[in-house]
């Protein structure tokens, strides 16, 4: 009879024992992911950069009266219960998914057919203004891809001539018609921009779905008598100026023919964007 060898000895249980282990860890985890998840996102005693752009949302439709910290206490608590109530879902003062998107959409409703004012007060009278944006938001909410409102065509060469570092504009994001403020901080291949405000990261907020992110947007920014067809990200990164809009860092915006401060070239998803923009369909050389 051949012997197993020593080294050998117990292998096959041993080994099957480890491998039901981890065929029922794997199980476990696909059941736990098939489940229906609650999926909260914030309650009492988070803290994070989320926290502090619900308690600005809040802020905004009213139902918190104090600064924004992004510590999610009792105040928060009581601010959320009280839009649950008013919204008639399940009343527990914890943001879910379903508080979160709500809460979202009313930000949106809030804000895009309405915050027009422009950052120059000189680029036409309010009515026009206001009679701009409020038609590009009322279109672009149902047909974004038919982009009814276009920007003008502008290379980086021309823009950095009008939309200098230290200057305010306007950003119309196409897609939900929401705009906001921004402050240009710097740049030399494309404009490294800010919010001005806190009410205007909560608003930049909304537009990125309730994440900063890479993601690249098609959208017009106001300079002067200008509506320029541009592309930004939304994910903050890097230095910054101000101090006290919630937004710790700046995120880029390009512009015709800008290129990326990292290799000094075109960002193709960034020139699809602009071209968007400007209503062109079409592919162009960039």
């Amino acid at each position: 009879m051949r012997k197993r060898p020593l080294g050998q000895a117990g292998v096959g249980p041993a080994r099957h024992s480890r491998t039901t282990i981890l065929w029922s860890a794997l199980v476990l985890i696909l059941l736990a992911l098939s489940l229906p998840v609650r999926a909260t996102l914030l309650q009492s005693g988070t803290k994070n950069q989320v926290v502090l752009q619900v308690q600005q949302w809040l802020v905004l439709l009213g139902y918190l009266k104090h600064q924004p910290t992004g510590y999610y206490g009792a105040l928060t608590e009581q601010a959320v219960k009280a839009f649950q109530t008013e919204q008639n879902i399940v009343v527990d003062g914890v943001v879910g998914r379903e508080t979160f998107s709500l809460l979202r959409e009313r930000i949106c409703q809030t804000f895009r057919p309405t915050d027009v004012v422009s950052s120059n007060p000189d680029s036409g009278s309010l009515s026009e203004r206001r009679s701009f944006y409020e038609t590009a938001a009322r279109n672009t909410r149902s047909t974004p891809e038919a982009f009814p409102v276009h920007g003008e065509l502008l290379s980086w060469d021309q823009v950095k001539q009008v939309f200098l570092i230290g200057d305010t504009a306007r950003v119309l994001d196409l897609e939900t018609g929401l705009s906001f403020r921004i402050y240009r901080h710097g740049g030399h291949l494309h404009a490294d921009c800010e919010p001005l405000s806190p009410k205007d990261t909560a608003i930049m907020f909304a537009v990125f779905g309730g994440k900063w992110s890479w993601e690249r947007r098609a959208v017009i920014v106001e300079v002067g008598e200008h509506r320029i067809a541009a592309s930004l990200n939304g994910q903050p990164h890097g230095r910054y100026s101000l101090r006290n809009n919630n937004f710790f860092g700046h995120f880029c915006v390009h512009f015709y023919q800008s290129r990326l401060h990292k290799n000094g070239k075109l960002d193709p998803t960034h020139q699809q964007m602009i071209l968007k923009a400007a209503g062109i369909k079409e592919s162009k050389d960039l």
